[in-house]
């Protein structure tokens, strides 16, 4: 049996590796990182303050599923969970916020377009851009005593129900490098800007509040790979005369 193998697998060829056109092209990351908020009660205006009581600097998490529609161009879907706080020292004055944040967005790696060289050995260098919606609920409090001055909102904790709710659009930036075929890891940057002013309730100096996420995440691209030999199709026509 094996003899009478051998001449087909002399003219047997290997395809091309195969994959499942519905699962390739899709990648899952999960992220953690810190996020900073910018609105009107802030020590610095732009870098984050520490007192010996509280920080602006808070946590953040993310889950993210991505589909790459064409060369280099990806769109994505994102679930953030995040605290944001912020206190001036001198009007004692402190607030926070637990936010859960959706948002589609569109990355554009800018090394797949433009440097194919820098891509292929796995390095990644995107711009993105999207919108999407925050939930939040936020108090104003007294810095020395915690009291709360006054929250928007009903509900603390991360849950939708009862929180108040404000559109925000996205910009940021990706860098990554992709260890093999399925792992990367990557650090990246997004600024959300928030349609209102009083996500701390107070308005005034910038007309829109805005946070800012910094996170380290490892992706998995998902899809499914395989070989298999092809017989020369002249064998199978002699063997079905």
């Amino acid at each position: 049996m094996l003899l009478f193998m051998l001449p087909l697998l002399s003219h047997a060829n290997f395809v091309v590796p195969n994959r499942n056109s519905f699962t390739d092209k899709w990648i899952l990351t999960a992220g953690i990182g810190t996020a900073i908020s910018f609105n009107d009660i802030k020590q610095n205006k732009i870098f984050p303050a520490k007192n010996s009581k509280k920080s602006e600097w808070r946590p953040a998490g993310l889950l993210q599923l991505e589909r790459e529609i064409i060369n280099s161009i990806r769109l994505r879907g994102t679930l953030l969970i995040c605290q944001l706080s912020g206190f001036l020292q001198e009007e004692n004055q402190y607030f926070e916020a637990d936010v859960t944040e959706t948002s589609i967005s569109v990355s554009a790696d800018l090394f797949g377009l433009f440097l194919p060289g820098l891509s292929e050995k796995g390095f990644k260098l995107a711009i993105n851009t999207g919108a999407g919606l925050c939930f939040y609920y936020s108090s104003r409090q007294n810095l020395l005593t915690g009291q709360i001055l006054v929250h928007r909102g009903q509900s603390k904790g991360f849950g939708l129900s009862g929180k108040m709710m404000e559109g925000i659009v996205i910009a940021g930036i990706t860098l990554a490098y992709s260890i093999d075929q399925h792992w990367t890891i990557q650090l990246e940057s997004g600024h959300r800007l928030m349609n209102a002013d009083n996500m701390e309730s107070l308005t005034g100096g910038f007309p829109f509040d805005s946070y800012n996420i910094v996170n380290l995440g490892v992706s998995y691209k998902i899809f499914n790979e395989w070989n298999y030999p092809i017989v020369n199709k002249n064998i199978y026509k002699k063997l079905n005369r």
